[in-house]
């Protein structure tokens, strides 16, 4: 049986559905919201990676249904330093694919970065560091990053740490943790291969965004590697909503369903489609467009998202026990919706994390 939401969950959920949808607030849900309520649903925007997002919403609302003045003002300088933040961020993201390009290196950048152009105002997508895929000249990047100030450090087999200009870059040298599975391999070898069909240029700068069929593959296994991992926050359903509604017309779904279907990842994009219809009030126009119609276990992974604490922080040897332990717990409870079985989650998790962390090649 799927889990309720509480009624600020639900004013939450709405506000950001008026705010995707383009639709009018219904001031009536703020009118007799406390300060503590309010500071609840701030705090929820905090946690949930969609601060600036949401004030997009509060600053519809008449004066008297708006927040406590005070939580405003604060609300209203996180939302502006958000902004300044992934300026910045924009700003040394582009040198960096400039320097790339004289070299002769494409940057493809990923994840949020990638996902960032679906929205309106693309620095309300928070976004940690930039994501990049340089076709195959992974190794010359470093170098290069190097010879330019850049601090380089190896982390893992996946990617490597280059911090230009006080960004940090994560320079993918693969595209997913595939952890030598059969299947793993397979979704990587296909992304790579989908990666290398073009993409469209980033505004005047040398970024370029993938197609919207590598997008739609790569934000569901992404999502999906960390829902089973540690969850996912309501940043990651944004995401897929905005995706859906200025791609959907554009995307080989034919090509996406196959691909996914092989990988394992069309259970976990059809829970996420129906999230995005029914909360966030996404409307499908496409009629290839598919969702789950697992109704109670669809609840169950909002309830998860909007419940679950998601934050990993420096922890001693119980600590990290015991979180692998909780790992190990929701892997099993959402296994129904994994790419893999569930021995095969739990071996990778132990072994790659560790030892054979560095030794994995495609």
């Amino acid at each position: 049986m799927g889990k309720m939401l509480d009624p600020i969950q639900k004013i939450f959920l709405n506000t950001l559905q008026c705010v995707i949808m383009g639709k009018p607030l219904d001031f009536s849900l703020y009118a007799s919201l406390t300060t503590e309520e309010w500071m609840r649903i701030y705090r929820m925007a905090v946690q949930q990676g969609v601060v600036a997002i949401l004030f997009e919403g509060i600053q519809q609302l008449s004066k008297e249904t708006a927040p406590p003045l005070k939580l405003l003002k604060q609300w209203s300088a996180h939302t502006f330093s958000i902004e300044d933040k992934q300026n910045e961020m924009g700003r040394v993201a582009a040198d960096f694919a400039q320097l790339m390009c004289e070299h002769g290196i494409k940057t493809m950048v990923l994840k949020g970065k990638a996902f960032s152009t679906y929205y309106p105002d693309p620095n309300h997508r928070e976004c940690g560091d930039l994501d990049c895929f340089l076709m195959g000249r992974y190794a010359d990047g470093d170098n290069i990053a190097a010879e330019h100030g850049a601090k380089v450090e190896g982390s893992g087999y996946k990617h490597s740490h280059i911090v230009y200009k006080g960004l940090t870059i994560e320079n993918h040298q693969y595209l997913t943790s595939f952890d030598n599975t059969k299947r793993g391999v397979y979704t990587e070898r296909m992304l790579q291969d989908v990666i290398a069909k073009g993409g469209n240029q980033i505004d005047n700068t040398s970024l370029w965004n993938p197609s919207c069929e590598f997008n739609a593959l790569y934000l569901v296994e992404h999502a999906l590697r960390h829902f089973l991992k540690e969850g996912i926050v309501v940043r990651h359903l944004l995401d897929w909503a905005y995706f859906l509604k200025v791609e959907q017309e554009q995307v080989n779904w034919s090509l996406v369903y196959t691909e996914m279907d092989k990988c394992h990842l069309r259970k976990f994009a059809d829970m996420l489609t129906y999230l995005c219809v029914i909360y966030l009030g996404v409307e499908i126009t496409n009629p290839a467009i598919t969702y789950t119609l697992e109704k109670p276990m669809a609840e169950i992974v909002l309830y998860d998202i909007l419940n679950e604490e998601h934050v990993v922080t420096k922890e001693s040897f119980v600590k990290k026990m015991k979180r692998l332990f909780c790992r190990f717990q929701r892997m099993w409870r959402f296994r129904c919706l994994a790419n893999e079985n569930y021995l095969t989650l739990i071996w990778t998790n132990i072994a790659f994390s560790s030892y054979l962390n560095t030794k994995v090649k495609l």
